[in-house]
């Protein structure tokens, strides 16, 4: 308890050197975690406006689709496959899917879309569920007509009531032509499918490209995406034995997945360098505040206090002032962090033009309190027990006579 006050007493007596060694710590731990937090967020909202919204972050295929992801490599599905899968443990929804590209034309003007079915009248409304209905109303199972994204609607100066010409390829070779009446009209937050995106029902797709029964294939999403391993295994099990496979987002978009991974190393390394500054910043400090208080520290074992008892005041030390700029860097960061991720950073201008051009919302959200806040403060707090190891070394050194000119 006297070593405690002692190290308490020598902390306040230098309130300079106090202040600089906890604000290093404090500045770097709370842009490390906000600046991982704000990367693992927005990696998020990519991955989910790119992936988790319209492909499904697990999709079941027929073999030969992967490689030649071609309407004559559809797949038949049924309601009992559809309820076998939607009954695997994180599954989340179960949407059979179909998707092409057509020309639209509305009086003067055309304009190459992608068509993609949705399941209407159901909980699994996987890609309908991140959508906005801007005007009209959303089509039924039974539906032959279609919902234009607002983006189109609005280049193709299309109201709700007007009547769409669509003309494709259908199933092996079929020409896909027809006139389709306007529902209604939807907003994605994905800028580049927004541009070009028309709706149609499952039955209303396979009517239009003469698929008799047939999807492209069933789009899955899970509720959590850190069991992504694990439902892929457990589905890829139940289908064991039939001509479909199972694929993961990764698979299907690696080079999303490259991208995230170079950006993500690309972060960690400028965390890493602050860190290394601020470790010399703190093992300088460390270091001159032995070499100041060599004589007061020579004093000490002169009048009986061991060397061990002096590397104990100078570990509470230090350890208060690294756990002074930890807590203020949480008590700061925790419900920064909660506020963005529900309530994201919003980029206009050049910024937001940017984003858009990657086919990205304009949002910077962050990724909530996940564990990679405690790795971040373990590494601070490494950075410390390195210092307190040097400094040790160097009350070790110490020598009471050559300090105190004793001959």
């Amino acid at each position: 308890m006297k070593l405690y006050k002692i190290a308490l007493r020598n902390i306040t007596r230098n309130k300079r050197r106090t202040i600089s060694t906890t604000l290093s710590i404090f500045i770097a731990l709370l842009f490390a975690i906000l600046i991982r937090s704000l990367q693992e967020g927005t990696y998020n909202t990519m991955i989910n406006q790119s992936i988790g919204e319209t492909y499904g972050y697990l999709q079941i295929q027929g073999k030969d689709y992967f490689d030649d992801p071609s309407i004559d490599n559809d797949i038949d599905y049924s309601a009992e496959l559809l309820q076998k899968i939607r009954s695997t443990e994180g599954v989340k929804s179960v949407t059979p899917h179909i998707q092409t590209g057509a020309l639209v034309s509305s009086g003067n003007k055309s304009k190459p879309v992608m068509v993609m079915s949705i399941y209407p009248d159901s909980a699994d409304n996987l890609f309908i569920n991140h959508m906005k209905l801007i005007s009209g109303k959303m089509l039924s199972k039974e539906d032959n007509a279609v919902m234009l994204s607002g983006q189109l609607a609005k280049y193709l100066n299309i109201n709700t009531g007007d009547t769409i010409v669509l003309i494709g390829q259908g199933y092996h070779g079929y020409s896909a032509a027809g006139l389709f009446p306007v529902k209604g009209t939807l907003n994605s937050p994905n800028v580049q499918i927004n541009n070009k995106l028309i709706c149609m029902s499952v039955k209303g797709m396979q009517q239009w490209l003469n698929l008799p029964n047939l999807i492209n294939y069933i789009a899955i999403d899970i509720t959590d995406t850190k069991d992504l391993n694990s439902v892929q295994e457990n589905i890829e099990k139940k289908i064991s034995g039939s001509p479909l496979i199972i694929k993961n987002w990764k698979e299907i978009n690696p080079d999303i997945e490259r991208g995230i991974n170079a950006d993500r190393n690309g972060g960690k390394a400028i965390i890493y360098l602050l860190y290394i500054i601020v470790f010399f910043g703190i093992l300088g400090t460390t270091l001159m505040t032995i070499n100041e208080r060599k004589k007061e520290l020579c004093v000490n074992m002169a009048i009986g206090m061991k060397r061990n008892q002096i590397k104990k005041i100078v570990f509470i030390e230090m350890l208060t002032t690294c756990f002074l700029g930890i807590i203020l860097a949480l008590v700061i960061d925790i419900p920064l962090i909660l506020y963005l991720t529900i309530n994201p950073i919003i980029f206009t201008g050049n910024a937001a033009a940017a984003f858009i051009k990657l086919g990205y919302a304009p949002i910077m959200p962050c990724g909530g309190l996940t564990p990679f806040i405690w790795y971040q403060t373990s590494y601070v707090i490494l950075m410390v027990s390195i210092a307190i190891m040097f400094s040790f070394r160097k009350i070790n050194k110490l020598n009471i006579s050559e300090s105190l000119h004793i001959s």
